[in-house]
């Protein structure tokens, strides 16, 4: 085993942080296993960059988000932390688009903006188009997961 990278093992807190992460990612099974089905059948792929669902959004055309967010399908919005020891990630809204952020479940209006999320490490931001038809599902699988106080 490597000891010059960290591993999901190292600590306890480390251990925490990748249960999390691993029940975030059961949390979308139904969510992703559509995803593969439309991949199969219309070519389409699961992680799209934001051009391919806001195609006529100039303020997307010319912003580099390569590196910074991208889509999970058409429905959420993921904007992984990529600068070590931040707490915060600038996330593009693209207008005519309301989102919910998971973790809050407040309600964002997109309006071609960068908007600042609170990102600490366990935390990523995640935000689901508002009033998808895979909200209800995903925020009950992440209750029943316990990452999400139950209402």
């Amino acid at each position: 085993l490597s000891t010059k990278n960290w591993q999901a093992f190292s600590d306890e807190e480390t251990i925490e942080h990748f249960a999390d992460m691993a029940l975030l990612f059961q949390s979308l099974l139904p969510y992703r296993e559509s995803l593969m089905n439309e991949a199969y059948t219309q070519g389409w792929p699961i992680l799209r960059h934001m051009i391919l669902e806001f195609p006529e959004n100039q303020v997307i055309q010319k912003a580099d988000l390569r590196y910074e967010q991208f889509m999970l399908g058409s429905e959420i919005l993921v904007a992984p932390v990529t600068v070590s020891g931040a707490t915060t990630k600038k996330v593009l809204l693209p207008k005519n688009s309301d989102w919910l952020h998971v973790w809050t479940e407040l309600i964002i209006k997109g309006n071609d903006q960068f908007v600042d999320f609170q990102a600490p490490i366990g935390r990523p931001c995640f935000l689901i188009r508002h009033q998808s038809s895979i909200t209800d599902l995903v925020l009950g699988n992440l209750r029943n997961a316990g990452l999400l106080e139950q209402n």
